[in-house]
């Protein structure tokens, strides 16, 4: 109820003279589109209600209509920038039961109104509840000007102090969780999207305003406030229409906004032309899209509309992602650039350009011992002699198959076995070190042993300079190596090995200019040794092809003395013969056939035969030879006395018959003859 200092203030009410004050004829701006202060006549009177006489008087609802079911109407308020404002024509503002009365709607008790139904209709502000039964707390925040004070005091109301007043009602749900809301809230829009907030009897006409503060979608992430203004116009009054001066549509005799506003597409006028349109083209400045309107270009543009010179088109025979348009054997080279020729790097014709296999490759028509199928070897060459009496200072290079390409080490380890052997060790000069950047140049001519020095190295011979880099060096703890090459270490000199699974190398980063190759040579210099023996071993080299880190070419050179030497494994032998398995001269092992095959003739192949055949080359068992001291044609060899009896069958004896030794076999008279 009403505390008596209302009846006070009642009394007194000229202290409290408000003037009416105009309202404002639209929402704030902040106010989004469909929240509206509606009033309501919610009874008419004539007489006695209870104890007090109504008659003239209406019973007015004030209600904030919404957008959505789930908004949320915090606080309705008054402060300076924002009044509040209600206003009555009547001379007694409004009705109030200052007796048993509420100032807060929510806080009647509808109890009491069978006994005093004036309470009825007692005038009150809320936040959505009517009465206690709706069991909704609503508070009030005072400033400089009390609200109740006024709205109690029978004159119109004007909150507009510095620090203002506030009706409000707490969130009621876990800000972090809806699913925690009771959306029957009567704070909540609901299904009739509107909330209470206030109820009025009076006799006059109602106008006014109040800021109102909502959450939309019951979200304080959607939060807003703005001023909304009120009048219980009466249908007659009302005009339907557009009242927004900047609408196509606008209509300066509406005073109630039907929502039909139109407006002009953002860059044009109510008619659709452009605002601005330079070229002319129909496309408003502003919405103009720069770019490439070729559609035969990569980067055509269908939504340009001006031209700016950016087409960019495919290379002849490519699409625009790179790709072949013609590429008949899917090896990623267009058919027009396609190479014929021999691809296989073991024939004699081998053709590295080649990106196509035509058949012709051939095998057997060059030398078919030492081919060889890599790009690069390793050139081991006598470099000086005698700097130290006695020895010979070599130095290992690694020749090049490209001039970008870079060689990034040598190494070994368990897989790919390192191994450097002298018979007589080699030479550490005591101001050298392990790698060529101990070298100091200026060192030389004090001390020329310092040239004899054996250290390993990426293409430098001394220290680093420029963008040279340095040589790093790496070793297993159970296969040391870089000791052998520190004068008056425990190994100084020694033979050594890389085979375990650690391994050991010396490199230099990729991009370093060292290790590209000289311009004249088109080799890196990758170790110096100085001894009076001989030397051998296995090395292992990895180079990136042009200078790409990821492809790289590992080979394994096993040298003994100077020399050049092939990657182990790049040497290549043609077995070349005949293929044909029908052939005379067919070769099993052969594996390229090089034209050779001779067709199988049979016949007589012994030369003495009677019947040999010059031409036969597979013997068919048909030869025949001539009788003993005959030729093939039954002729005497030989027949001294001609006689018809070859000499070698002649039988010497007596022929005469009358003789006492006559000899029937006798061919030859011997003169041997005797009588009776």
């Amino acid at each position: 109820m009403r505390k008596l200092l209302c009846l006070i203030i009642a009394a007194s009410s000229m202290l409290w003279n408000v003037q009416a004050q105009e309202p404002t004829s639209s929402p704030s701006p902040s106010v989004p589109d469909g929240y509206w202060l509606e009033v309501v006549a919610y009874a008419v009177h004539d007489g006695m209600v209870g104890t007090t006489d109504l008659t003239g008087y209406t019973t007015y609802r004030i209600y904030l209509n919404m957008v959505n079911d789930t908004d949320f109407l915090s606080a309705i308020s008054g402060e300076a920038d924002n009044p509040m404002i209600i206003n009555s024509t009547s001379e007694m503002a409004w009705f109030n039961d200052l007796d048993l009365g509420e100032d807060i709607g929510a806080e009647s008790n509808p109890g009491f109104f069978g006994f005093f139904p004036q309470l009825a209709f007692d005038s009150w502000l809320t936040i959505g509840g009517e009465s206690s039964a709706d069991a909704i707390e609503v508070s009030t925040a005072e400033g400089e000007i009390n609200l109740f004070d006024q709205f109690n005091s029978g004159e119109n109301v004007l909150i507009n102090d510095a620090t203002g007043s506030a009706l409000f009602t707490l969130f009621p749900c876990d800000p972090y969780d809806l699913s925690t809301c009771d959306w029957n809230h009567p704070s909540f829009a609901g299904e009739d999207l509107r909330v209470l907030v206030g109820q009025i009897t009076t006799e006059g006409d109602l106008t006014g305003q109040m800021q109102i503060q909502v959450f939309s979608n019951g979200t304080s992430e959607e939060e807003w406030r703005g001023v909304i203004p009120f009048t219980p116009f009466t249908p007659e009054e009302i005009v339907d229409g557009c009242t927004d001066e900047l609408a196509c549509n606008f209509d300066p005799a509406a005073n109630n906004d039907d929502g039909s506003c139109t407006y002009a597409d953002a860059g044009d006028d109510c008619d659709g032309n452009c605002l601005a349109d330079a070229d002319g083209d129909g496309v408003c400045d502003e919405f103009e899209v720069a770019g490439c309107q070729d559609a035969a270009a990569c980067n055509y543009d269908a939504d340009a509309t001006d031209e700016d010179g950016s087409c960019t088109y495919a290379d002849a025979a490519y699409d625009c992602e790179g790709n072949c348009l013609a590429d008949a054997d899917g090896d990623g080279i267009c058919d027009e650039f396609e190479v014929y020729g021999c691809t296989v790097n073991n024939a004699c014709n081998y053709d590295a350009s080649a990106t196509e296999e035509d058949d012709s490759c051939d095998y057997c028509s060059c030398s078919t011992s030492g081919m060889i199928s890599s790009d690069y070897s390793m050139t081991v060459e006598a470099y000086a002699a005698n700097i130290i009496p006695g020895t010979t200072t070599y130095r290992f290079y690694l020749n090049m198959a490209n001039d970008d390409d870079f060689m990034s080490a040598v190494y070994g380890n368990n897989t790919d076995p390192l191994s450097l052997s002298t018979t007589t060790g080699f030479y550490n000069s005591t101001f050298g070190g392990t790698t060529a950047g101990s070298i100091n140049p200026a060192l030389l001519a004090f001390f020329p042993d310092l040239a004899a020095d054996s250290w390993v190295t990426i293409g430098i011979e001394s220290q680093p300079v420029g963008d040279q880099g340095p040589i790093s060096t790496v070793e297993s703890a159970d296969q040391p190596w870089i000791n052998s090459f520190a004068s008056g270490s425990s190994t100084d000199g020694q033979d050594f090995i890389m085979t375990d699974y650690t391994g050991g190398a010396w490199y230099a980063l990729n991009g370093t200019p060292n290790g590209l190759p000289d311009q004249v040579n088109n080799r890196v210099l990758f170790m110096q040794l100085t001894t009076a023996g001989e030397i051998s071993g296995t090395l292992n080299t990895q180079v990136f092809v042009n200078g790409d880190g990821l492809d790289d070419v590992r080979d394994t050179y096993t040298f003994s003395g100077t020399g050049n030497f092939w990657p182990n494994g790049s040497e290549v032998i043609n077995a070349c013969g005949c293929t044909d398995e029908m052939a005379f001269n067919f070769d099993s092992a052969a594996v390229y056939d090089d034209g050779s095959c001779i067709a199988i003739s049979e016949g007589c192949i012994d030369g003495v035969a009677c019947n040999y055949d010059a031409l036969a080359n597979t013997d068919d068992g048909s030869c025949t030879y001539a009788e003993s001291g005959y030729d093939c044609d039954d002729n005497c060899l030989a027949d001294a006395d001609g006689d018809g009896v070859c000499d070698a069958f002649e039988v010497a004896g007596c022929q005469d018959a009358t003789a006492c030794n006559y000899n029937a076999d006798a061919t030859d008279e011997d003169d041997s003859c005797t009588y009776a």
